[in-house]
């Protein structure tokens, strides 16, 4: 389970994530950031945490079944390894990301200030942890949202450009 808030997580949203995993009986594998590491007091988890370099966080993802994120560039991530995901956006701009994206079924949405958000987050993951049907219909909602043919003509439009601005 990756648990991913960019590199400034000013809710301390880790350690709250942390916490909230333990209610699992079985031992997860966590992984954090590495920069976040002096801010996780390390018995606050019953599961085993691995830190990973920015330089890893793709191949991390990889690996990964379960994307734990705020809903910028790593819910897009996320949404193209095919991952479940549980986001937590802490700006408006993830917020509105995250909101178009739940609409279509795709990801589990909840916001920070929510009172009750531990308890919804622990029905959330109940509800996805090793449920290979919610895969399975997460798969064909991400094709639709990230098409690779839609993004192969979006990134030769990029390309395009570029080109025409260096000459």
């Amino acid at each position: 389970i990756l648990i991913f808030f960019g590199g400034y997580d000013k809710d301390n949203l880790t350690s709250k994530i942390l916490k909230f995993l333990n209610f699992h009986k079985g031992k997860l594998n966590l992984y954090l950031l590495k920069m976040i590491k002096k801010k996780i007091n390390k018995k606050i988890s019953n599961n085993k945490i691995y830190y990973f370099k920015n330089s890893q966080y793709l191949n991390t993802l990889n690996k990964c079944n379960i994307s734990i994120t705020a809903g910028g560039l790593g819910l897009f991530d996320s949404i193209f390894m095919k991952k479940k995901v549980i986001c937590i956006p802490r700006y408006n701009h993830q917020l509105i990301n995250a909101k178009k994206i739940d609409r279509k079924g795709g990801i589990n949405l909840l916001k920070v200030n929510d009172r009750d958000l531990e308890v919804k987050f622990k029905t959330i993951f109940k509800k996805i942890y090793k449920n290979k049907t919610y895969q399975k219909k997460i798969t064909k909602i991400y094709d639709k949202i990230l098409s690779k043919s839609k993004m192969n003509k979006t990134m030769k439009l990029i390309y395009n450009l570029y080109e025409k601005s260096i000459n």
